[in-house]
């Protein structure tokens, strides 16, 4: 899975929001995380990392 973001604002801030958009985010969070492993190298706890663009549709 994959989550965009501007690059102008921090992965954290972004996520906070999520979180809390909803009540019922919290509930989605707990089932997903049943299905969620952490990429190799990844902190401790953390499944969801910044990786580098590997392609762009855009650019030709």
């Amino acid at each position: 899975m994959m989550l965009e973001y501007p690059k102008e604002k921090k992965f954290e801030d972004c996520i906070n929001s999520y979180d809390t958009s909803h009540p019922r985010v919290a509930e989605w969070h707990q089932l997903m995380s049943t299905f969620q492993v952490a990429p190799p190298k990844a902190p401790e706890g953390q499944t969801w990392v910044n990786m580098d663009k590997v392609y762009d549709f855009q650019v030709k």
